[in-house]
């Protein structure tokens, strides 16, 4: 791939990245100030979340809603083709991330009272807020992803997946077992003053 195509390509996949970002923002938007509660909001958090991991794992896809987008597919083969056999260490990550992330919305969902609006006690603001800083960390990584990716050689990205693949293990188990415990304290401190 030449680099003007690969430079079209890319520019491409940020505008795409950012309108998946807006229809996921949309249906949480639309679940959230329709005045569902803690329950709903969590589970159609874990489903967005969870979308990309099944993408990887049943289709060997990291993000199967851009294939939909022109081009996208000849980017991932360029993309399959620098990285070899690390390809699927290099993925991995991201999806072990979002699994860790859905089960933690999940998690939430069950242990909010189920009778309360999410958005109850939220000033608006806030969910906006946390909004943009999605944006802006999906739109950082995706710079740095491509710019990994189109610069480095192939011996330099294995290395990296692998660092890459054990950081997210650690940091799924680290975040999961804080959740656990947060759980625990959560349920022991309000049987306490029932």
């Amino acid at each position: 791939m030449d680099e003007i195509q690969l430079k079209n390509l890319r520019k491409k996949q940020w505008i795409y990245s950012n309108i998946i970002f807006l229809f996921y923002a949309l249906l949480a938007y639309s679940v959230i100030f329709s005045g569902a509660t803690g329950l709903v909001v969590y589970l159609v958090l874990a489903g967005i979340f969870l979308i990309s991991p099944i993408g990887f794992f049943l289709f060997r896809t990291p993000q199967p809603l851009f294939l939909v987008f022109p081009g996208m597919k000849e980017l991932q083969v360029y993309e399959k083709e620098k990285l070899k056999d690390a390809w699927f260490t290099y993925h991995v990550t991201f999806a072990i991330l979002q699994v860790a992330a859905t089960i933690f919305f999940i998690i939430q969902a069950f242990i909010r009272k189920p009778q309360i609006a999410f958005i109850e006690g939220i000033p608006y603001w806030l969910i906006f807020a946390i909004s943009l800083v999605l944006l802006w960390l999906g739109n950082t990584n995706q710079i740095f992803h491509a710019k990994r990716i189109d610069t480095k050689t192939y011996e330099q990205l294995k290395v990296y997946a692998e660092d890459r693949r054990t950081f997210a293990m650690v940091f799924a188990v680290v975040a999961l077992v804080m959740t656990g415990i947060a759980i625990l304290a959560v349920t022991i401190m309000s049987r306490k003053f029932i």
